[in-house]
């Protein structure tokens, strides 16, 4: 494997892991939903709030330029392999940040049962 793809490989790699992994519903319930995510929801709403207009929505779009810039490249300049790896960097980031922003939170334990 080129060194320049291992890096979205593991990207790639780290957010399957995440997302396919069986975590027990009480561990996410007590160290994400009622520990980390209430931290970073403080965090990212006071950091939102700054802009009149959603900030996750400028960054896909940002991400979307930067896929098609890629893109382009890679066939002009026949450079497959850059735009890969780019490709599989920006997914692997884009699934943790899903997973670790909000995705955790449909691994609770269902409302039903905490109450």
């Amino acid at each position: 494997m080129q060194a320049r793809l291992l890096p979205g490989v593991v990207a790639v790699l780290l957010a399957a892991v995440l997302w396919l992994a069986p975590m027990p519903a009480p561990l996410i319930e007590r160290w994400y939903s009622r520990g980390a995510y209430l931290v970073w929801e403080q965090i990212a709403a006071l950091i939102s709030n700054l802009f009149p207009f959603a900030v996750f929505d400028v960054i896909v779009l940002i991400a979307a330029g930067a896929a098609a810039v890629w893109a382009v490249r890679a066939k002009r300049l026949r450079w497959w392999r850059y735009a890969a790896a780019r490709f599989l960097l920006l997914a692997g980031v884009a699934g943790r940040w899903f997973q670790l922003g909000w995705g955790l939170n449909y691994r609770r334990v269902p409302v039903g049962e905490a109450l």
